[in-house]
């Protein structure tokens, strides 16, 4: 598979293709940038997509649906289509035949399904006089370039791909599009691409530069917070107010009834102590105390900016350390950049079967564990409150990575005799996440603790820092003797 080359001059495109594929592309993302701040700044109240459902909610129930998991699937496709090198996911054994017939069939059953639902949309945007009414100049812009982007899309799929000979478009579309992101434009990648691919590429550009002016805003607006949005919380009937017999009469009520011998009256009707209940003969502190414990949690801004740090560091060494894998894998012979010594280093860690404890590479692991972990730590220091459930899910997670963290510690030192930095920067992170996260479940009662121990763990608190100190220095100490000769050699 041949490549442009990245060193190819720009003086060899036309002007035509300078305009087109260098300078339109640069305009529309500084639109898109811009437009977007403009857009936060100035018109917050109409950052919404603007739903229509109660005017009409027959063809948006399959429409609306089809459109948006389309879009999802299509939007994933032209990352990894896009962004991703041909090479990085022959390292990881995927070949090209293999993708592309992957990239097609999924693709064209993600765009039918994007087709048919934005076509249900346009449809009763058009039929239906109030939405059509209700139809303002930036829909009147996005909607035929939003299809005609999406049309075009499947059009070359199917005349180059599904039908046609094949197009490998990874080494034209792709090297051209890294390229702008990478500040080293290569418009000649493109210019001899066929004309559907480069239709679709303008038309895209073009729907970049529109988005911050229509209602496609909304998609940098997820509901994230609903699901993390405290209950409403209703009386139950049981505690609803029981009329007293004789209710309505004039008089003194007779003796043993009213309202006091109702609130103290027990399951069985006699008389009970006062604070029960008089359906369930609960006293009403323990129905409280269920009640809030019921209740979503949210957490101290300390605890969040933790889980927050811990999240994107993490994230960070498990990017780094996948990039430096596929690179390992693809090329034996590759050096990573962490490999500083015949004790610090990542690649043979990378290659041993403790690099894949679960039969796929750790760093794949890390980076879908650590994005939800810095993720809830971002919606934790916004405000919101988790559910106890979700609270005990990032417990019995970060239980479970710091096992494996110590596991692989044991591993490093005593069976691979290897330090990866960027291993024992995802150590480092896993640890304070587990205990800061436990503190927290322990404090407000999450984690249940018996009654005899509930004095020590008041004081657990207050060592906070000592206990996690000590635990940072127990492994310290292991790595100092374990390899003491390679560290006085250095001296």
């Amino acid at each position: 598979m041949s490549t442009a080359p990245a060193s190819a001059p720009m003086a060899a495109a036309s002007g035509a293709e300078l305009l087109l594929w260098v300078a339109v592309p640069y305009i529309c993302l500084a639109v898109f940038a811009v437009g977007h701040v403009w857009r936060y700044r100035h018109d917050q109240f109409g950052w919404t997509s603007r739903t229509s459902q109660l005017l009409e909610h027959r063809w948006l129930r399959w429409g609306s649906p089809l459109f948006h998991l389309g879009a999802f699937m299509v939007i994933a496709g032209h990352v990894v289509g896009l962004a991703v090198p041909a090479s990085w996911t022959e390292a990881v054994g995927v070949d090209e035949h293999t993708y592309h017939l992957t990239a097609v069939w999924a693709g064209s059953v993600a765009g039918v399904a994007m087709v048919a639902g934005l076509g249900m949309l346009c449809a009763r945007r058009l039929l239906t006089r109030r939405i059509r009414l209700g139809t303002d100049r930036s829909d009147k812009v996005l909607f035929p370039l939003l299809s005609a982007t999406v049309v075009l899309g499947i059009a070359a799929t199917a005349a180059h791909n599904v039908f046609g000979a094949g197009y490998d478009y990874r080494s034209t579309v792709s090297v051209w599009f890294r390229g702008l992101f990478a500040l080293q434009p290569q418009p000649e990648a493109i210019a001899g691409a066929p004309l559907l691919f480069q239709l679709h590429a303008l038309t895209a550009c073009l729907l970049f530069a529109a988005w911050p002016f229509t209602r496609l805003v909304h998609v940098w607006s997820a509901p994230v917070g609903y699901l993390a949005r405290p209950y409403l919380v209703y009386r139950s009937r049981s505690g609803a107010a029981v009329p007293a017999p004789g209710a309505g009469r004039r008089g003194p009520a007779p003796a043993g009834t009213g309202p006091a011998a109702a609130r103290g009256a027990g399951r069985d009707g006699r008389a009970g102590p006062a604070g029960t209940d008089p359906a369930g003969g609960e006293h009403r502190g323990t129905r409280e105390r269920r009640a809030r414990a019921a209740l979503p949690l949210g957490a101290g801004r300390a605890t969040a900016l933790v889980i927050t740090l811990a999240g994107l560091v993490g994230w960070l060494a498990s990017f780094r350390l996948t990039a430096d894998g596929w690179r390992v894998l693809g090329d034996p012979v590759y050096r990573p950049s962490c490999d500083i010594s015949p004790v610090v280093g990542c690649g043979s860690v990378l290659s041993s079967p403790q690099g894949s404890v679960l039969g796929f590479p750790n760093m794949l692991l890390g980076l879908g564990a650590f994005a939800a972990v810095a993720a809830l730590g971002a919606a934790l220091l916004l405000g919101a409150r988790l559910h106890r459930a979700l609270w005990l899910a990032l417990n019995a997670g970060a239980l479970a990575g710091v096992v494996l963290v110590h596991w692989l510690i044991h591993q490093s030192l005593y069976e691979l005799d290897r330090i990866c930095p960027y291993c024992a920067v995802v150590w480092a992170v896993t640890v304070p996440l587990f205990w800061y996260v436990t503190l927290h479940n322990l404090r407000h009662g999450v984690l249940p603790v018996p009654r005899r121990a509930r004095g020590t763990l008041h004081a657990v608190p207050e060592l906070h820092g000592v206990v996690l100190a000590t635990w940072y220095a127990v492994v310290v100490l292991l790595v100092l003797t374990r390899f003491w000769d390679h560290w006085a050699g250095l001296l």
